[in-house]
């Protein structure tokens, strides 16, 4: 872990992916080929694509047959949307933000 987004989604009870933990990198991300996005499956799957549209992850064919996607228990953030930026930020003016408005939004994809 380490990563303040990784924190605060444990700190609400969630356990990180064993397989995503497992993998090495000295960064706050893993690098994830197409041919082992399957590897993401969980109880729910946050994707925050970073400097690409959205779109060019929940259109991918691959993304969409990750068991969790097929369910429903995944939540793209848009990397310029406000829940994006406070769940990212992790600061005092945006935990409670970010409780407020992304909370729901997970509750809604594991019930």
């Amino acid at each position: 872990t380490g990563d303040s987004r990784v924190d605060f989604l444990t700190q609400l009870g969630f356990v990180n992916n064993p397989q995503v933990e497992a993998v090495e990198t000295q960064n706050f991300f893993i690098p994830v080929s197409e041919e082992n996005l399957s590897m993401l499956d969980a109880d729910l799957l946050i994707v925050l694509p970073i400097y690409l549209p959205s779109e060019d992850v929940t259109g991918n064919v691959l993304f969409q047959q990750i068991p969790a996607v097929k369910d429903g228990r995944f939540l793209v953030l848009d990397s310029d949307s406000d829940i994006s930026a406070a769940f990212s930020m992790n600061s005092a003016l945006s935990v409670p933000f970010a409780l407020g408005e992304l909370v729901p939004q997970l509750a809604e994809r594991v019930q």
